[in-house]
């Protein structure tokens, strides 16, 4: 009686705190996370884990909830053959565990596969988007870079203050200065070209492409805009159309 009462209230437990409002399929989580263009958390758990279940309350009590509306929050449960599967493939036994991918075009090339124990997530995210949204801001493109620290504004103390006071600058300064001259648009198109350079040089060429955009982007009527366009042509056989390419970019094809 006394097994039964206890593996009654061990159900009750899980079904209660388990995060229910999680996506639970990896495939959906990543359709979901491309189509919004927004990173995705992958959290590897078991119900029949210690660790796994004092995750799951923390959970349960809302200290992830900061996170909800900028991540895509994807449960997976080892006991699933699938999920231990994939887990496993990736050289991984440790549980719980968070795997962090993001599917936003600007992102994506400079995100890793990330691998978080729970009690690092704050921490590894802070360290993550703080320093992508730096490199944006050093090469001028300050919507990438205000995306990159918005996503971790929520996070609790200082990290999420820092991030914060970041886009508030960030939003300052495109008040203040959305009448820039052509010498700084050219300048900014400039530095998107020297990046698109040196990706090609490395073999990067969807990187490159991008950044080509970019540079199109910031200064569209320029010598550099011409330069880029010119250069996006000549690389366009050796890009991932399926990343950054929209179906009239194809000259004329169709998928």
């Amino acid at each position: 009686m006394i097994k039964k009462s206890t593996l009654l209230l061990i159900v009750i437990f899980n079904c209660s705190l388990f995060g229910l409002d999680w996506i639970q399929d990896y495939e959906e989580g990543i359709k979901i996370a491309t189509k919004q263009k927004k990173p995705v958390l992958f959290l590897y758990v078991s119900p029949k884990q210690k660790e796994s279940l004092e995750l799951s309350y923390v959970i349960s009590k809302g200290h992830l909830d900061c996170l909800d509306d900028k991540f895509v929050m994807v449960q997976l449960i080892v006991d699933k053959p699938e999920n231990s599967k994939r887990l496993k493939s990736l050289n991984m036994n440790q549980i719980p565990l968070f795997i962090l991918q993001d599917f936003n075009p600007e992102r994506k090339l400079s995100v890793n596969m990330l691998f978080i124990p729970p009690p690092q997530i704050f921490n590894a995210l802070f360290e993550v988007y703080s320093t992508i949204g730096n490199q944006f801001m050093n090469i001028g493109d300050t919507q990438a870079a205000r995306g990159a620290f918005e996503l971790i504004s929520g996070i609790p103390n200082e990290m999420g203050t820092q991030a914060k006071n970041a886009v508030k600058q960030i939003d300052n300064k495109n008040k203040k200065g959305n009448s820039d001259s052509k010498e700084e648009k050219a300048k900014t198109a400039k530095s998107f070209f020297d990046k698109a350079s040196i990706s090609v040089k490395n073999g990067n060429f969807d990187k490159a492409y991008l950044y080509l955009q970019k540079a199109i982007d910031a200064a569209p009527k320029s010598k550099i805009a011409e330069k880029a366009k010119l250069e996006m042509d000549n690389i366009l056989p050796k890009v991932d159309k399926s990343k950054f390419l929209k179906t009239k970019d194809t000259k004329g094809s169709k998928k």
